[in-house]
């Protein structure tokens, strides 16, 4: 079975909520360096292990899942604007 466009649609539609609940909850400024873009990846890939090993429900692992694609294109737009050092 495929994935239908209309089901990426709707998960792109989605994940646009997220950032912008995300940026509401913490503001509209970038990760300050790449190790901090790592650092969230990585502690939400974490979460997503334990949501996994846990066995939680399936509405709870998209959750966990939305976190990280949302902290991975915060990355992404963060990486002209790193303060840090590269």
């Amino acid at each position: 079975m495929s994935v239908s466009e209309y089901e990426m649609n709707m998960a792109f539609d989605r994940l646009r909520e997220r950032i912008k609940s995300r940026i509401e909850r913490h503001g509209d400024q970038p990760h300050y360096s790449r190790h901090e873009s790592v650092a969230i990846c990585d502690e939400e890939m974490t979460e997503i292990k334990l949501a996994v090993h846990a066995k939680a429900t399936d509405q709870e692992l998209e959750d966990e899942y939305y976190d990280l694609a949302c902290a991975a294109v915060w990355a992404i737009v963060s990486i002209d604007k790193y303060q840090g050092s590269k």
